[in-house]
C-alpha cells in the first residue's frame, strides 16, 4: 500500500515538475502529491525530492543546449580538438614541440577545455562572427619539466580577442595585436 502511494506521489511530481500537465491540473498534481507524502512518510519525500532535483536538472541541461543554439556557436569552432602550432607576434616565434600536448576545444554552450603539456585548464567563452572572449577560471598548479611552454600557452588563450576558421585551420589573435596563434583540427 505505501510503496503505491509512494509511485503516485512520485508521478505526480514528475508530471507537475514536465509541465504536462495543463495550469489548472498543476495545483490539483501537487495537492495530490502533498497528500500522498504525508500518507506515504518521510521516504517518498526523500524520493519526490529526488525526482524534482533530478527534472530539474533535466530542465538546465535542455535550457543550456537551447542557448547554445540561439547563441549562434559556430559549429566550425566549437566540439573540436584544436592543437597550438605556433605563436606569432611582438613577443616572437613560438612553437610547442610536441602540438597535440597544447590543445584547446570550445563546447558548446560556452566553455574551455584546455591541455597544456602537464596542466589543465578550464572556464568560458564568449563569441559572436569573429570577436571573441576566453575567462580560464580554473588551472591546475603543478609545474611541467623544464622547457614547457604550459604557463606561455594558458597566457596566450586568455588573451584571445577574436578568431577565424578556415578549413581545419583555427587562428586566434591576441588583444593589443600582441601576436596570433596558430592551430589545427585534431
Amino acid at each position: 500500500m505505501q510503496r503505491n502511494m509512494l509511485m503516485v506521489a512520485c508521478v505526480a511530481l514528475l508530471a507537475a515538475a514536465c509541465g504536462s500537465t495543463g495550469p489548472s491540473n498543476l495545483e490539483q498534481a501537487g495537492a495530490i502529491a502533498d497528500a500522498k507524502l504525508e500518507t506515504a512518510g518521510p521516504a517518498a519525500a526523500t524520493l519526490g525530492a529526488r525526482a524534482g532535483d533530478a527534472a530539474g536538472t533535466a530542465g538546465v541541461v535542455a535550457g543550456q543546449a537551447a542557448t547554445a543554439v540561439e547563441a549562434g556557436f559556430d559549429d566550425r569552432l566549437v566540439a573540436r580538438v584544436w592543437q597550438w602550432q605556433e605563436t606569432t607576434g611582438t613577443a616572437g616565434y613560438t612553437a610547442p614541440e610536441d602540438s597535440s600536448s597544447y590543445t584547446v576545444t570550445f563546447v558548446p554552450g560556452g566553455a574551455v577545455a584546455v591541455r597544456a603539456d602537464c596542466k589543465q585548464a578550464g572556464g568560458t567563452f564568449t563569441s559572436d562572427t569573429d570577436t571573441m572572449q576566453v575567462d580560464l577560471k580554473v588551472t591546475t598548479t603543478d609545474p611541467c619539466a623544464s622547457g614547457s611552454l604550459a604557463d606561455t600557452f594558458v597566457a596566450q588563450i586568455a588573451e584571445v580577442v577574436s578568431w577565424a576558421v578556415e578549413a581545419e585551420n583555427l587562428t586566434l589573435v591576441l588583444a593589443d595585436n600582441a601576436g596570433t596563434m596558430r592551430f589545427t583540427a585534431q
